[in-house]
């Protein structure tokens, strides 16, 4: 059955919690919220167990690295 993925965000001195939206675009995970400071945008790929990506928010932004686990 089709459904919505959902999550929150909580940012670094911003006491609210953001709703985020969840999109699977293989071989991606897109996850987009918007905060006071502007839209935050994290994009993940996994091969095997490790994990990499871009997180971006206004002007800013920078690379995401981990490992996935069961």
């Amino acid at each position: 059955s089709a459904g919505v993925m959902r999550g929150v965000m909580q940012v670094e001195g911003d006491p609210d919690s953001h709703p985020m939206t969840v999109t699977v675009r293989e071989p991606e995970v897109i996850l987009e919220t918007e905060t006071p400071k502007g839209i935050t945008t994290i994009r993940l790929r996994h091969q095997g167990s490790d994990v990499t990506g871009t997180w971006a928010r206004d002007t800013k932004g920078g690379s995401v690295t981990g490992t996935r686990t069961p």
